[in-house]
This record gives C-alpha cells, sequence and structure tokens, in this order.
C-alpha cells in the first residue's frame, strides 16, 4: 500500500509532531507553538486546507502543513498566552467557504467564528460552568453532519 500525506499527532505535555512516511518516522512540529502544550484538538478545514490546534494555551493555525503556528486571539481567551485560563479542547471547522470555526473550551463554553477566527461570539448555550466531580466541565467533541444541526459532547454536564 502506498502511503500519500502526512499523519500529525497532538499531545499532552509534547506539543505537535508530524509524519510525511507513513508513520515510520515523526518530528516535532511546533514553531510558534508552545512544544511543551497539551493539544487536545487538531483538526483540518477541508475548504481551506488550514490546521488548527487547541491547546491549554490557545487556539492555533497552521497553513504551511504544521512548520509553523500562529495563536488566534478570541473571546474565549484574555490574551495571557501560556495558561491564559481557558482551553480549547474541541473544534469544528469549515462552512461554505472554509472560515467557520466553532471550539469547545474547558471551562465550558462554545464559541463561533465565522471569519477564520478574526471576530468571536459566544453561542447561546445552557452548559454548566463548574461540577463538583471534577471542577470544570469541558466540552471534548463537537460533529456538525451538514444539516445546520450541532452536537457537543460534554464531560460531566
Amino acid at each position: 500500500m502506498t502511503f500519500i500525506g502526512s499523519i500529525l499527532v497532538g499531545t499532552v505535555g509534547e506539543g505537535i509532531w508530524r509524519s510525511d512516511d507513513g508513520g515510520k518516522t515523526f518530528q516535532r512540529r511546533c514553531d510558534g507553538l508552545f512544544m511543551e502544550a497539551d493539544v487536545r484538538a487538531l483538526v483540518r478545514c477541508p475548504k481551506s486546507g488550514a490546521l488548527y490546534a487547541g491547546t491549554d494555551a490557545g487556539l492555533y493555525r497552521s497553513d504551511d502543513r504544521g512548520d509553523h503556528w500562529e495563536r488566534i486571539p478570541g473571546s474565549f481567551d484574555p490574551g495571557n498566552g501560556w495558561r491564559a485560563g481557558i482551553e480549547v479542547w474541541s473544534i469544528l471547522a469549515g462552512g461554505a467557504a472554509g472560515e467557520r470555526l466553532l471550539v469547545g473550551t474547558c471551562p465550558s463554553g462554545l464559541y463561533l467564528s465565522e471569519d477564520s477566527g478574526s471576530t468571536w461570539e459566544r453561542a447561546s448555550t445552557q452548559l454548566a460552568p463548574e461540577c463538583v466531580a471534577i471542577r470544570f466541565p469541558r466540552v471534548t467533541a463537537l460533529l456538525g453532519p451538514g444539516d445546520g444541526t450541532l452536537y457537543a459532547g460534554v464531560e460531566i454536564d
């Protein structure tokens, strides 16, 4: 079998790694990203090809297959960089023009951008901000099947 393309792996504490040979070897790809970041979400926008990484230091974007990363500020992020207070745990990227981003966070929240992350609004959802069992609930998964429905997996809520 011939493998065409790359494999990217987000890790907890070791940043992002990429393989261009079907997984035989991996190289760390963290330029612009804190190398010890906890990467909770890693997605590729099918329309634009941009990569997005959700971390404990915020949301990042790469337009060159993960060689370089740029931090995307947002209303969910006070702009403090590392340990900004709100962690990005899930990402849904796409839309007709490839500019729609939806991120799920810890503490639990949903934030939407229609312009590739230039502006953000918080979705009006009924998510608990705290929980006795784990302290902060989190949105761990997002799925938009394309019919206007959104599914969100929330840990402890």
